[in-house]
């Protein structure tokens, strides 16, 4: 079996991991975020067998995934990792609302040889990050009632009163 690239995808095609939409839930959002297929070895030749792509793995975090390795995100237990079995490219993922969410992607094989994360074409670092406000609260359009318990309805009075009520 031939190594995948360590950049992924031959330097270019997962620059392609996008934000294509997203839709609001209660306390909450879901993203869909699509990508280019991994189609080449770390030689840059082609595929030759099932094994040599198995799935993706993206990483969703609430900081920065630039500047770690995939080592250190798979360790981190603060980073959600996903995995998408090939040859689907897109996962909707849910994410809480009024957060910044950073995602990363890799490729890996049947031996569970992972690329590194997905870069551009330039072999910069590629990192797709969301924010979903929250939908405010609905307006408050009820208006207050007010009953008068004394004195009592149809009392005649005369002088100071005391009007109670709720």
């Amino acid at each position: 079996m031939k190594k995948m690239k360590s950049s992924f995808l031959h330097r270019a095609a997962l620059a392609g991991l996008l934000l294509i939409g997203h839709s609001a839930i209660a306390r909450g959002a879901t993203v869909t975020l699509e990508w280019d297929p991994v189609t080449t070895n770390e030689d840059g030749s082609a595929f030759t067998s099932p094994d040599d792509l198995t799935g993706y793995r993206l990483f969703q975090s609430t900081f920065s995934l630039l500047n770690r390795t995939t080592a250190q995100a798979m360790s981190d237990s603060a980073v959600t990792k996903s995995v998408v079995s090939a040859p689907n490219t897109s996962l909707a993922a849910a994410i809480p609302t009024d957060q910044t969410i950073y995602f990363r992607l890799t490729a890996f094989d049947a031996s569970s040889n992972q690329s590194g994360f997905n870069v551009d074409s330039n072999n910069q670092d590629v990192q797709v990050s969301s924010f979903i406000a929250a939908s405010p609260a609905p307006a408050d359009t009820t208006p207050p009632t007010v009953s008068i318990t004394a004195p009592a309805n149809g009392a005649l009075v005369s002088g100071s009163i005391t009007i109670t009520g709720t």
